[in-house]
């Protein structure tokens, strides 16, 4: 493991290597500023005493972008006297996740309840489970993982029901759906 030192200091490794093992950052410079006062550093490392490292320093590398697509409308269903809306629905490699809100007769005396909605999310003939997010009031979120690579083009989202538990004394109520949703991502 190299250790860091500041420009023309002499490098320490942990292999005991020279300047081939060692890190050697630049400091910035800024918008084409001078270089103004040289930079002054000790090394870190085994046998050596932490000093002061003036800088800015710079670290410069590549991160890729993991890429993704959103959708954002309103597409409504209604199912046991409760109408879905969902809001947003976003895609990356790694996660798929949905806004929703409701509102309906059935709900009116437990808004303030916790409710979460269970279902699923299909997209080019793979079906993505989800869990039911944070709720607050009459809106929540959905989402589950993985992701997809290829969001673009027609998904399927489907709430099987809606659950609360109510506070004291508990009585689950759970509503039945379902309600279905068809959105098309953009490439």
């Amino acid at each position: 493991i190299p250790y860091l030192c500041a420009p023309g200091a002499p490098v320490a490794t942990s292999q005991g290597g020279g300047d081939a093992q060692g890190v050697r950052p630049e400091p910035s410079l800024g918008s084409g500023a001078a270089a103004g006062p040289p930079v002054t550093a000790a090394c870190h490392g085994p046998g050596y005493s932490p000093e002061r490292i003036d800088g800015p320093w710079r670290f410069a590398f590549a991160l890729s972008n993991a890429g993704g697509s959103e959708w954002t409308g309103s597409v409504a269903d209604v199912a046991s006297g409760v109408t879905i809306t969902l809001d947003r629905l976003e895609v990356s490699p790694t996660s798929v996740d949905a806004d929703l809100h409701w509102s309906g007769d059935p709900l009116r005396r437990s808004l303030d309840d916790v409710w979460s909605a269970s279902g699923w999310l299909e997209h080019d003939g793979v079906r993505f489970g989800v869990g039911s997010g944070s709720t607050s009031g009459n809106r929540g979120e959905i989402g589950g993982e993985p992701g997809s690579d290829d969001p673009a083009g027609e998904w399927t989202v489907r709430i099987d029901e809606l659950t609360s538990d109510p506070g004291y004394p508990p009585k689950r109520v759970t509503i039945k759906g379902p309600w279905v949703f068809k959105v098309t991502l953009p490439r």
